[in-house]
């Protein structure tokens, strides 16, 4: 019988993770707390951007003339 093994080390700073870190692993990525939550923090500074980008008016770009 093959049972699931629980990822004992985060995938991006190498901390071992705690019991309840090893439960919430999905994704294919196991991390702990703290970079879990630098992502998320990315994740949605990332959104306000595009967000952001969406909102401004596409200017054209101006020929530089040579005088």
């Amino acid at each position: 019988m093959n049972r699931l093994r629980l990822p004992h080390y985060c995938d991006r700073c190498g901390d071992s993770l705690s019991q309840h870190e090893q439960r919430l692993y999905s994704d294919g990525e196991a991390l702990c707390a703290f970079c879990e939550q630098m992502r998320s923090e990315a994740l949605e500074i990332y959104r306000q951007n595009l967000a952001r980008k969406a909102e401004m008016p596409r200017l054209r770009p101006v020929k530089s003339v040579c005088l």
